[in-house]
C-alpha cells in the first residue's frame, strides 16, 4: 500500500506529554466543543480565573462574528466564538485540556450548555512493541468492520462493512498510520492511529520523548440538535454507545459494555422540526400576542387554540371522470 499523507489528527491545544495510562483502562474526552448560554464576559472571567488564562483576539468562524484565543503559558487552552449564529458563547477545548475543559463547563453551566461535538479516546501501549499493539487494534477493527454478532452469539458477515480508510506510512511504518471507521457525514467516526509517532513527526514542537507503541482509539460524534442537551450530561465512556457498533468495538477492545444510546432517538421528529419553523416563522407575532396580554402565554395559546378551530376546512378534491369531454 501506498503512503499517504495523514489528515490532521493532531492535538490542536498541545498536549504531547503522555498522559498517565497507556492501557487501554477507561476512555476520556480528547475534544469537548459547545454553546454555553451565558453572557460572554462571565464566561470568558469563568475560564480565566480557573486557569490563569489571557484573552486575546482569535479568528471568527462558523458564522460567527467574533473570536477570542484564551492562552496559557503553553499556547491557546480555550478557544472561544461570539456575536451571530443565533447567540451563545461557543468554545472548545482538545487534547489533554478536553478533560478539565468538560469538568469545568459541566459545573459551571450542566444545564445551560449543549455539546456539538466532542471525542472520547483510549490510549495503549504494549510494552516498548512498536508494532504489535497498533497490529491487534488494527486487527479487530478491520474485524468488526466486517462482522457482527448477533444476539443469539452467532458472528455474520455484514450486509454492509463498516466503511474504512487508510492513511499514512503502511510501508515503511515509521510515521505513522491512521485508520478511519465510519462515513465522514456520520454521526459518528472512529479513528485509531499511532499517537506517539505521530507526537514525533509533527512539524510543530516535535516530541521525540513520546513512546513509540503509543496508540490511541477515538470515537468521534457530533449530536444532531435534539441531542446536545443530552450529550451535554454524557460521560466518556457512555460516548462509545451512541452507535451499536461503537459499543460493540468498545466491548472488543477494552471488555467495556456501555448502555446504548441509539442517535436517532435523539434526532428531531417532523412534527418537532416543524414547531422550531413556526417559532422561527411566527415567533415575533406570538411574541407580541403576549406583550397585548400582559405576558400571560395561556391566553396565547387560547388565542391560537381558536384561531385553528376556526381555519377555514380545505375543499374536498373533486376529481373530473375520466373519459369526460374537457373542452367547451
Amino acid at each position: 500500500m501506498a503512503s499517504e499523507q495523514v489528515p490532521p489528527v493532531v492535538d490542536a491545544a498541545g498536549g504531547a506529554t503522555p498522559p498517565e495510562r497507556l492501557t487501554g483502562e477507561g476512555a476520556h474526552f480528547d475534544w469537548y466543543q459547545c454553546t454555553i448560554r451565558d453572557d460572554l464576559e462571565h464566561v470568558l472571567d469563568v475560564f480565566c480565573q480557573a486557569w490563569g488564562l489571557t484573552v486575546h483576539d482569535g479568528t471568527p468562524r462558523y458564522s460567527y462574528t467574533n473570536g477570542y484565543d484564551l492562552k496559557g503559558d503553553d499556547g491557546v487552552a480555550v478557544y472561544v466564538l461570539h456575536g451571530g449564529n443565533g447567540g451563545g458563547v461557543h468554545c472548545w477545548a482538545s487534547g489533554h485540556r478536553a478533560e478539565p475543559f468538560a469538568t469545568l463547563v459541566r459545573e459551571q453551566w450542566p444545564d445551560d450548555h449543549h455539546v456539538t461535538r466532542m471525542d472520547s479516546a483510549i490510549d495503549f501501549q504494549d510494552d516498548g512493541d512498536a508494532d504489535a499493539m497498533w497490529t491487534r487494534l488494527y486487527d479487530q477493527c478491520l474485524d468488526l468492520a466486517a462482522w457482527r454478532t448477533r444476539k443469539d452469539g452467532e458472528r455474520v458477515e455484514r450486509a454492509r462493512p463498516i466503511q474504512t480508510r487508510h492513511y499514512g506510512d503502511y510501508v515503511e511504518k515509521v510515521r505513522g498510520r491512521t485508520l478511519y471507521m465510519g462515513s465522514p457525514k456520520a454521526d459518528a467516526l472512529v479513528r485509531l492511529y499511532e499517537k506517539g509517532k505521530q507526537l514525533r513527526g509533527q512539524a510543530v514542537k516535535p516530541d521525540l520523548t513520546a513512546p513509540l507503541d503509543w496508540c490511541r482509539l477515538e470515537v468521534q460524534v457530533r449530536p444532531k440538535k435534539a441531542a446536545r442537551a443530552r450529550a451535554a450530561y454524557v460521560s466518556a465512556d457512555e460516548v462509545w454507545g451512541m452507535a451499536v457498533w461503537t459499543r460493540d468495538l468498545l466491548e472488543a477492545v477494552e471488555g467495556v459494555k456501555v448502555k446504548h444510546e441509539p442517535l436517532d432517538i435523539w434526532r428531531e421528529t417532523n412534527d418537532e422540526r416543524a414547531l422550531m419553523w413556526l417559532a422561527h416563522q411566527y415567533g415575533p407575532t406570538l411574541d407580541r400576542l403576549a406583550a397585548a396580554n400582559g405576558g400571560d402565554w395561556s391566553k396565547v395559546f387560547d388565542l391560537v387554540a381558536a384561531a385553528l378551530d376556526n381555519r377555514p376546512k380545505p375543499e374536498p378534491l373533486r376529481l373530473t371522470p375520466r373519459g369526460s369531454n374537457h373542452g367547451g
